[in-house]
């Protein structure tokens, strides 16, 4: 994506060598400001600032008399070079910043004991990240659901390495079967779960299946027999999918509704269901 931004970037500062005049800065101008915008903001604001500046490049051409039926392929060119741009960049950004929040606050850790090295989180950072894109899903119109998945160990021959082995390789699945933007966090070494981005329940059960069927054939590693065994003659695993209840709607003439804790609470509900006590 970089590399495609970068090549319409380029495709627009070549456009604006072939204007004439104050329109060549103009044009330069446009595109950068379409870029920027495209990375800071969310694609419809993106792309209805940048419609504004297309428009305002060309009352600038019209304006310097520099407006003739020889120009409109240049400007048809430029403008949809900048909403190109735009487009990509907000892709880009909207990428960014969900990295950025998938990343653990100080002092909020992954949860290591699973996957060594993969983006599980611990409960606190995944709670967090769960009130905010039910807040987003809120304000664009989109549905955030939740999948939960326990690994019951059923072969008490394993030694604790061999345990931990099984389940890392469910943390693996779970990681392979949904998108690249949805979160992955684990509630302890048995439990683990996804908050899945623009998704709804269907699709979140889909995920849940898909997972169930890699894992029947799926097998790991047995080091102290030095062999392999197949995860699903040692272990039982259950999976859930639920959706995420949109953020309290404040009653008229109240105040803002805080849901502080909110997704502990959603949580604690679903780890109550793919684990009764």
């Amino acid at each position: 994506m970089v590399a495609t931004l970068s090549c319409a970037t380029l495709a627009t500062g070549l456009l604006a060598a072939l204007e004439p005049g104050v329109t060549r800065l103009a044009v330069a101008g446009v595109g950068a400001l379409a870029m920027a915008v495209g990375l800071l903001a969310d694609i419809s604001v993106a792309a209805g600032t940048t419609v504004v500046l297309v428009a305002a490049y060309l009352e600038v051409k019209r304006r310097f008399g520099l407006w003739e039926p020889t120009q409109l392929p240049l400007a048809l060119a430029v403008s949809t070079t900048c909403l190109l741009v735009t487009a990509l960049a907000a892709q880009l950004g909207s990428r960014l910043r969900q990295h950025s929040d998938s990343q653990p606050s100080p002092g909020l850790a992954t949860a290591p004991y699973l996957a060594p090295g993969s983006t599980l989180l611990t409960l606190a950072p995944a709670q967090l990240r769960l009130d905010r894109e039910r807040e987003r899903a809120a304000r664009f119109g989109s549905t955030v659901s939740l999948l939960a998945v326990d690994i019951e160990v059923t072969d008490a021959s394993l030694d604790e390495r061999a345990q931990a082995s099984a389940r890392r390789v469910v943390a693996r699945l779970l990681d392979s079967v949904i998108g690249e933007d949805d979160v992955t966090f684990a509630w302890d070494e048995r439990t683990v779960g996804a908050v899945l981005i623009d998704t709804d329940l269907e699709a979140a059960w889909e995920c849940v299946g898909d997972l169930l069927e890699r894992a029947s054939y799926a097998s790991f590693a047995e080091r102290s027999a030095s062999n392999r065994r197949s995860l699903a003659d040692c272990a039982r695993l259950t999976g859930v999918a639920v959706q995420a209840p949109a953020p309290t709607e404040p009653t008229a003439g109240a105040g803002p509704v805080t849901e502080s804790g909110a997704g502990a609470t959603i949580l604690a509900d679903l780890h109550a269901r793919v684990r009764p006590a």
